[in-house]
């Protein structure tokens, strides 16, 4: 985290002084053992679970397939860096 985004961060910087993009860099994660459902059923794909917020970074699992036998497991999203103002 600290050493990809700081080189990130100073290439923008080459760019000159104007170069001042929005930047965000979110780790992504399939194998997770959380699973979700509601009530009786699996979570409908779009669901996003927000997870508790950790020090200036958050995290939180989208359900992006439908699942119709088992427990649908989501992806797992962790913000490492964000200066977007994205809520």
């Amino acid at each position: 985290m600290e050493f990809e985004i700081a080189k990130i961060l100073k290439a923008f910087a080459s760019f000159g002084d104007d170069y001042k993009p929005k930047f965000a860099e979110i780790t992504v994660n399939k194998r997770i053992s959380d699973r979700f459902f509601t009530g009786t059923s699996n979570p409908r794909p779009g669901t996003v679970i927000y997870n508790k917020v950790v020090s200036d970074n958050f995290e939180f699992f989208l359900v992006a397939q439908n699942v119709t036998c088992g427990t649908v497991t989501g992806t797992k999203f962790h913000v490492i860096y964000d200066n977007t103002g994205l809520t």
